[in-house]
C-alpha cells in the first residue's frame, strides 16, 4: 500500500507537468480501484474494530480519501466534459485538487514519518500557546503606547505627526510593534525626531526592541 500511495503521488505530480497527455484518467482509476479494494478488504476483516479500534482517525481519513476519488469518478461518468456548468466546474476541480489527500496516507505506513508528523503537532500546538502570548503582550504594550499617544498633543511637527500615525490605535499601534518584533530598526522614529522629542518613547521602544 505505501509503494501504491508513492506511485499515486508521482501519478499526481507527472499529470500536473504534463498535461497533454490523455490517459491519467485510466491510471487514476486504477489507483482508486486498488485503494477501494484494500479499504473493503480491511472491513471486512477488521469488522466492528474498524470503527471503533485505536486506528479510528486514520480509517475515517482513509474512507473520506476513497469515496472523494468515487465521486470523482461518478461526476466524470455522469457529466461530460461539453456539459460541465461554472459551478460544476469548479466542484469537480475541487473534488480532483483533494486527491492529493492522498498522500498523506503514507504517514500511517512509515513510523518515522508519522513519529515527525506527531512531533510537528505538539510542536503546533506550543506555537500556538505562544502566539496566543505574544499577541496579549502586544496588545498590553499597544494599550500603554495609545493612551500614551492619545494624552500628547498633536502638533504639525514631523514626529508627533509620524507618533500619532503609528501609534494612534490599538491595531495599528499592534501592527507597528509586530513590524518592530520582526524588523528592530529604529531610524526612521530617530529620523523624524520621535526618540529625542518623547524620552518616554524611547525608553518604551527600546525595551521593547530588546526583550520583543
Amino acid at each position: 500500500i505505501a509503494f501504491l500511495i508513492l506511485a499515486n503521488a508521482a501519478i499526481i505530480g507527472m499529470e500536473t507537468e504534463v498535461n497533454e497527455f490523455k490517459h491519467w484518467d485510466v491510471c487514476e482509476d486504477i489507483f482508486l480501484l486498488a485503494f477501494t479494494i484494500e479499504l473493503g478488504i480491511r472491513c471486512w476483516v477488521r469488522g466492528w474494530d474498524f470503527i471503533k479500534g485505536a486506528e479510528l482517525i486514520w480509517n475515517v481519513f482513509d474512507v473520506i480519501v476513497v469515496m472523494l476519488g468515487i465521486a470523482d469518478f461518478a461526476v466524470r461518468l455522469v457529466v461530460s466534459d461539453n456539459e460541465t456548468s461554472t459551478g460544476v466546474a469548479t466542484v469537480f476541480r475541487v473534488i480532483r485538487l483533494l486527491r492529493i489527500l492522498r498522500i498523506f496516507r503514507i504517514v500511517r505506513f512509515l513510523r518515522q514519518l508519522y513519529l515527525l508528523a506527531y512531533g510537528l503537532a505538539e510542536a503546533a500546538q506550543a506555537v500556538f500557546w505562544v502566539t496566543l502570548l505574544m499577541a496579549f503582550l502586544l496588545y498590553v504594550c499597544a494599550l500603554l503606547m495609545v493612551r500614551f499617544v492619545h494624552h500628547t498633543a498633536k502638533s504639525n511637527a514631523p514626529h508627533d505627526q509620524l507618533l500619532h500615525d503609528r501609534f494612534g490605535s490599538i491595531p495599528t499601534c499592534m501592527l507597528s510593534l509586530f513590524e518592530l518584533m520582526a524588523v528592530p530598526d529604529l531610524s526612521e522614529y530617530r529620523n523624524s525626531g520621535v526618540l529625542q522629542e518623547n524620552p518616554v518613547v524611547m525608553c518604551f521602544l527600546v525595551f521593547f526592541v530588546i526583550w520583543g
